[in-house]
């Protein structure tokens, strides 16, 4: 779905301007993410890799209504995962670090990271009710 400036507009101010995955501030260069995914159909051809088609599978998905504002690095690793496999994939990151990365592990023995488990909660769960928070009286 391609959508129109007004569109782009609603769908950015739709968490105050911030990512609805991380709560960072959008950039210009921000992005519009389907929450249930859509998965985009390539061909193959010889020399080019893998080329869009322009047709989706599950099109219904296709929408505003599931469109997201998210920053390029959450919506590239959120990929096509479904919301709680995305959650799933950032909760587990900490034992991936630990395992995979030599410099992470070396930090932590001094202190410079601190590994910890917590539940990932996005910036549009709360989003809500913090907004609410701030108009009561």
């Amino acid at each position: 779905m391609n959508l129109n400036k007004a569109q782009r507009a609603a769908l950015k101010s739709k968490y105050g301007g911030r990512c609805a995955y991380c709560g960072c501030v959008l950039g210009e260069r921000w992005q519009a993410d389907h929450l249930v995914a859509v998965r985009r159909i390539s061909r193959w051809v010889p020399g080019k890799g893998h080329v869009a088609t322009g047709k989706v599978e599950r099109p219904q998905h296709d929408r505003l209504e599931n469109m997201m504002p998210a920053c390029p690095p959450c919506n590239n690793y959120k990929h096509a995962f479904s919301l709680e496999g995305f959650r799933k994939a950032l909760e587990h990151t900490p034992d991936v670090l630990e395992r995979d990365s030599t410099t992470f592990r070396h930090a932590a023995r001094f202190g410079l990271v601190l590994l910890g488990r917590t539940e990932v909660v996005f910036h549009f769960e709360t989003y809500a009710k913090r907004k609410r928070r701030r108009f009561t009286l």
